[in-house]
């Protein structure tokens, strides 16, 4: 899957193993919508890399930061991982497929 702020800068890629999916990965509905759309088309995920990154340019110090502005920043940045590991854990450790991490491998 390929992931970009527009559709058209992933024109160049073809058709071929890529898909464009226009979502808000900072909503629950947007990770999920990504994921049902993944699995959908390929039908598992064997590889999940988070690296999401925006920026909403402000002039000024972090102490001038609103607290709307610092959970909007939390919830593209660190909860669109939270929710899609557990969308696709399931999946990975179905087919055996193990945590770097952890070792975990299904039964």
């Amino acid at each position: 899957m390929g992931k970009a702020r527009s559709r058209d800068s992933l024109a160049g890629l073809g058709d071929d193993g890529v898909l464009s999916v226009t979502v808000d990965l900072a909503t629950s509905e947007g990770t999920r919508e990504l994921m049902n759309q993944a699995f959908e088309r390929f039908g598992r995920v064997d590889i999940l890399l988070n690296n999401v990154n925006a920026t909403d340019p402000r002039m000024g110090e972090f102490s001038t930061v609103t607290d709307a502005q610092f959970l909007a920043s939390c919830d593209l940045h660190f909860m669109s991982t939270a929710r899609a590991c557990p969308a696709v854990l399931p999946s990975m450790l179905k087919q055996g497929l193990r945590s770097r991490w952890s070792g975990a491998r299904a039964a």
